[in-house]
């Protein structure tokens, strides 16, 4: 049986979707920011 990865490998996994999603929030965000930017301008 093998157990569950904790430290380094549990960790670094955990760091990059952290990441993942940071960037995905920043994109949308980004995004949202564009369409408002080009609704006002007409």
């Amino acid at each position: 049986m093998l157990k569950p990865t904790r430290g380094i490998g549990g960790r670094t996994r955990h760091a990059s979707m952290n990441h993942h999603v940071q960037q995905a929030a920043g994109i949308a965000a980004f995004m949202v920011t564009e369409y408002a930017a080009f609704r006002d301008n007409g």
